[in-house]
């Protein structure tokens, strides 16, 4: 199997960059040079990965890119408020943390999370709490087929906000560490003030968590509570419980548990704020009960994640795959994480055992069901591993037998696009569209043999994006320590 980059061949120059390092680390000086494809067959871009229980255990490639790639070590981009060391995590759910104003949300499924920064009905200055329910969606117009053309989720709505009293106007927002599955980010009075309250940002997490160091917590809320209650029995020995009841008839439930000093003492300010009479430092989940929930919730309450490891395994046509959290607080409580629709379908009888009643809407997702456990095993027992070029599908496998009629339809329309001019359609302002047009359907594959003039002409002409000099070029973003298409596109994918 050939290693990325393809080698292919054109006739025309282009430029390319060095991609030597200085000592420093970073992308040695110097003028562009001219060079033509092929590209550089001697150097070893990438590896594959080596036989092992465990198909992500080795990276794809850990080779510097390929000289058609130019580098540069900025990115038009700030990253704002980033301390994490090493490269920098890209297309990620919580990115929004170090992008632009640091304001928009991070979509964790079920709850979204945002800085308040002063915004909204509570001006608060901590992490702002959502959940959508389904009949909060807004839809568009109907279109020929009855469907409705779009629908939307509200945003900005603070059911929650988990903030502290010494966090105002000068509050800093920080991402301290980062991995392929989280992000861990500090909530800072002010510039080089050392952290008032931490969250570890994990998608499905069944709390939200703060970890408070010696400040004063303020939970608010822009709906307001009709009563806040603290619970007269521990759900666990040392973890308080209040249960909040909102005035839109929604139900949140707080637990504290505090690492040292004194248990966290709240007092209801108004109808909208409620806040420690001292100092406090341990940690505060809140979390949403749909119903059914309490029981869940103490169950878990004191135990919240603070990364993931991804491994999996195939075997023939059997393939798994297991998530696997770190934790903290409570190492002896099992975590309660929200599953996806995806997941349940395929998780283990282990993973299933794990099941609890709660579920709560995502905003495009499904529902979300929540499930004890530090792990999950999900299987799948089909995969495509028989798939060619010709017809499949899981039921029938390969299709050999295709009726003379379906040949002539299929011939027709794949000569009409090899009549295409593929290097201009290709030459577009994202890679992601300049690359489906890229990847034709094959050719010359039986039972329906078509000229290869297409594919010829694409591989002879060098399409701008295979030369990586498009609309917008791709760059090495050394910073990031990653590919980085820049100036930076909007990602389709998920």
């Amino acid at each position: 199997m050939p290693s990325w980059p393809l080698h292919l061949t054109a006739d025309r120059p282009q430029e390319s960059s060095p991609t030597a390092s200085s000592p420093s680390g970073e992308p040695a000086g110097g003028t562009e040079s001219k060079t033509t494809l092929p590209f550089d067959q001697t150097r070893p871009v990438a590896r594959l990965a080596a036989a092992s229980s465990d198909i992500f255990a080795d990276p794809i490639g850990t080779g510097p890119p390929p000289p058609q790639i130019k580098q540069r070590k900025d990115h038009p981009a700030p990253r704002v408020g980033i301390n994490a060391k090493g490269p920098l995590q890209t297309n990620k759910f919580f990115s929004n943390f170090f992008m632009g104003k640091q304001t928009s949300p991070a979509y964790l499924h079920p709850y979204s999370v945002y800085w308040a920064k002063g915004s909204g009905d509570t001006k608060s200055y901590g992490l702002a709490i959502s959940q959508i329910e389904a009949n909060q969606r807004v839809f568009g117009e109907t279109g020929p087929n009855g469907a409705a053309r779009y629908f939307a989720n509200p945003s900005g709505i603070q059911h929650l906000c988990l903030s502290a009293s010494e966090l105002g106007a000068k509050t800093v927002l920080t991402t301290d560490q980062m991995s392929a599955f989280m992000g861990q980010i500090s909530f800072r009075p002010k510039e080089g003030a050392e952290p008032c309250v931490q969250f570890h940002m994990l998608q499905g997490s069944g709390f939200i968590t703060a970890i408070y160091s010696n400040c004063q917590p303020v939970l608010e809320t822009a709906i307001g509570w009709k009563t806040v209650t603290k619970a007269t029995v521990q759900p666990k020995p040392g973890i308080d419980k209040y249960k909040l009841i909102l005035n839109n008839g929604q139900t949140w439930l707080v637990y504290a548990r505090p690492s040292k000093g004194n248990p966290l003492d709240l007092q209801v300010a108004n109808a909208h704020l409620a806040g420690a009479k001292g100092a406090f430092t341990g940690i505060v989940q809140v979390a949403k009960d749909p119903g059914q929930g309490e029981a869940v919730y103490d169950k878990a309450c004191g135990a919240y994640p603070t990364d993931m490891a991804l491994s999996g395994s195939v075997q023939g046509a059997r393939g798994t795959y297991s998530f696997k959290w770190k934790k903290g607080g409570d190492l002896n409580a099992k975590l309660v994480m929200f599953a996806l629709p995806h997941h349940v379908s395929s998780f283990d009888a282990a993973t299933k055992a794990g099941a609890t009643p709660v579920k709560l809407q995502t905003t495009t997702k499904g529902i979300a069901t929540a499930f004890l456990g530090d792990e999950w095993t999900m299987v799948e027992d089909r995969l495509p591993i028989s798939m060619a070029f010709k017809p499949w599908s899981p039921e029938k496998g390969t299709i050999n037998s295709i009726p003379d009629a379906a040949k002539a339809v299929i011939r027709e329309v794949a000569l009409r696009e090899a009549a295409q001019d593929v290097s201009k359609q290709s030459d577009q302002n994202s890679m992601y569209f300049s690359g489906k047009v890229m990847l034709p359907p094959p050719r010359g594959q039986p039972p329906f043999p078509v000229e290869m003039a297409e594919l010829a002409n694409l591989l002879l002409t060098g399409p701008l994006p295979v030369r990586f000099d498009s609309l917008l070029p791709a760059r090495y973003a050394w910073r990031q320590g990653g590919r980085s298409p820049l100036p930076a596109e909007v990602d389709h994918g998920f």
